[in-house]
């Protein structure tokens, strides 16, 4: 009972973050898709984000 208490505890904090990764992964597709949509061009944001900027920069 102890040990599955621990799993559970030491599992709390990396389950957030797997949770925070997908919806940073799903905002980021929304945003290519958005800039698809409204005929900006994904070689510019591309090339903005290997640049370094943040991808939400970048989308601006």
């Amino acid at each position: 009972m102890l040990r599955d208490e621990l799993t559970d505890f030491l599992g709390a904090p990396v389950e957030h973050l797997v949770d925070k990764a997908g919806d940073k992964l799903g905002d980021v597709t929304d945003q290519l898709h958005d800039v698809a949509e409204n005929g900006g061009t994904l070689a510019g944001v591309g090339g903005r984000i290997l640049q370094g900027d943040s991808p939400l920069k970048a989308f601006v």
